[in-house]
Order: structure tokens, then C-alpha cells, then sequence
């Protein structure tokens, strides 16, 4: 009996324990959706854009040092 009391009503669904986190979670979804919504109508750009970040991370690589110790220390 004290199951059947505390047990929420059936067709609500889950909820979790922290209104506060539900909220935050469907904001998180909803902003996710229309990102998602964005990048799949604007596919070539977001190639574009990867394709970039790809070339620039090379580039990058391939420039900046990469000794842990700079070269002038001789101690």
C-alpha cells in the first residue's frame, strides 16, 4: 500500500528527483536540436568549416615548438 502511495500516477512519465535539472537538461536538448537543425540545412559550410580547423590544426602543429625545455637552458 505505501508503494502504490508514493509511486507517481501512471502516463507521467520519469521525472527526475531535481525540477531545476529537468529544466536544465531541456534546455541543453533544445539548444542541441536547433544546432543540429543548423548544420544539417548547411552542410557544405560545416565541411568547409572542418576541413579548415583540420588544415589549420596541421599547420599549426607543424609550426609551433614543441621542446618541453626552451633551447637557451644549459643548466
Amino acid at each position: 500500500m505505501m508503494a502504490r502511495r508514493s509511486a507517481p500516477p501512471k502516463g507521467d512519465g520519469p521525472k527526475l528527483v531535481l525540477p531545476g535539472l529537468e529544466h536544465s537538461l531541456n534546455w541543453i536538448i533544445d539548444r542541441y536540436s536547433v544546432i543540429l537543425r543548423f548544420v544539417l540545412q548547411h552542410q557544405p559550410a560545416t565541411l568547409v568549416v572542418t576541413l579548415g580547423t583540420l588544415a589549420l590544426t596541421i599547420f599549426l602543429f607543424l609550426i609551433i615548438p614543441k621542446g618541453f625545455f626552451p633551447v637557451q637552458d644549459t643548466v
